[in-house]
C-alpha cells in the first residue's frame, strides 16, 4: 500500500517526465480503435498499467460531476451539511439542458437523492441544485471545485460549471480523471455506493445507470459517463476482481458503443495477469 499523496506526486512528475509504458495489448487497443486518450491504473499498488496521450486537454462533459460529487463528499466530511440537507430545483437549474430529472422549479430534496441523480441519471438541473443549495451560488461552488483541483495536484484541470456542459476554459485530462477518481475510491470509500446503483426510482420516475460497466462486467463498481458533441463519448470506469483493483479513463471515444467496447478491453486486459509487464513506479 502507497502513502495518500504518492499517487499525486507521481503523477506531477509525469507531467514533465512522461514514460510512455509500451504493453503490447494496450498499444493493440489504441491502434485498433484510433483511440489517442486514455489511463488505466492499479488503485491498489499505483501502479499506471498503460496510458495514451494522458495530458492532452479535453472536455470532461458530464465527468465534471466527479469533481461536484467530490466537493459535497468534503463538505460531507467537514460536516458542513448531511445527506437530509434540502436541495431546491431553482427557476435556474430548472432550465438547464438535458440531460435533467425533468423535476420542476420549486421541488425539494435531500441531498442523498439528489446525489443518486447526479451520479446515476448525470442530471444537469441536479448539478446546479447542488451547487446552489450549498453555496448560494453555482460560481461559489465552482470555486470550491477548482480549490479541490488544484489540491489535488490537478494541474490540467479547470472547471467553469457543476456539470460539464461545454464552456471555453473548461478542460481537463484522462490523468487528472483518473487521480480524482482514484482519490474518491481510496478516500470517499463510504459513498462507493452511489457510483453502484443500476438505476433509481424517484415518484415513479426510473433512471437507468449510464455507466454500461455496471452489472455487466464482472467486478464493475463506477463510476461516471460524459458526452457533449464537443468532447465525445467518455468515461471512468472502476472494477475490482480479486485482490486487483482498476480505474481506466477513455476520453474521446467516437460513440458509445466503442467507448463501452474500448473499456471494456482496457479493464479486461488489466486483469489478465499474462498482460501485466508493469515497471513498478510508486
Amino acid at each position: 500500500m502507497f502513502r495518500g499523496d504518492s499517487i499525486i506526486e507521481y503523477f506531477l512528475i509525469r507531467i514533465t517526465a512522461l514514460i510512455l509504458i509500451g504493453i503490447y495489448p494496450f498499444q493493440a487497443i489504441a491502434e485498433e480503435n484510433n483511440l489517442p486518450y486514455y489511463t488505466l491504473l492499479d488503485s491498489n499498488t499505483g501502479h499506471v498499467i498503460a496510458e495514451n496521450n494522458p495530458d492532452k486537454l479535453w472536455n470532461p462533459a458530464s465527468l465534471t460531476k466527479l469533481m461536484t460529487a467530490y466537493v459535497v463528499f468534503s463538505f460531507l466530511e467537514q460536516k458542513k451539511i448531511t445527506l437530509e440537507t434540502p436541495i431546491t430545483i431553482s427557476k435556474n437549474a430548472s432550465e438547464q439542458p438535458p440531460s435533467n430529472s425533468t423535476f420542476k422549479k420549486g421541488s425539494i430534496l435531500t441531498l442523498d437523492n439528489a446525489l443518486k441523480l447526479l451520479i446515476v441519471k448525470s442530471a444537469n438541473d441536479i448539478a446546479v441544485a447542488i451547487a446552489e443549495s450549498l453555496c448560494n451560488t453555482e460560481e461559489e461552488f465552482v470555486k470550491h471545485m477548482n480549490d479541490s483541483a488544484q489540491t489535488l495536484g490537478l494541474l490540467r484541470t479547470k472547471f467553469m460549471n457543476s456539470h460539464g456542459v461545454v464552456q471555453n476554459g473548461h478542460y481537463t485530462t484522462a490523468r487528472d480523471m483518473t487521480i480524482l477518481s482514484w482519490r474518491i475510491k481510496t478516500h470517499f470509500s463510504q459513498y462507493a455506493h452511489y457510483f453502484q446503483i443500476k438505476g433509481l426510482k424517484i415518484k415513479n420516475k426510473k433512471y437507468p445507470n449510464t455507466n454500461w460497466a455496471i452489472g455487466i462486467f464482472l467486478g464493475a463498481d463506477g463510476m461516471k459517463t460524459g458526452f457533449t458533441c464537443a468532447s465525445g463519448f467518455n468515461i471512468v470506469a472502476s472494477a475490482s476482481q480479486g485482490n486487483r483493483s482498476l480505474i481506466t479513463v477513455v476520453l474521446g471515444a467516437l460513440d458509445r458503443d466503442s467507448r463501452n467496447q474500448i473499456s471494456e478491453k482496457l479493464l479486461s486486459a488489466g486483469f489478465d495477469k499474462k498482460n501485466i509487464g508493469i515497471k513498478s513506479i510508486i
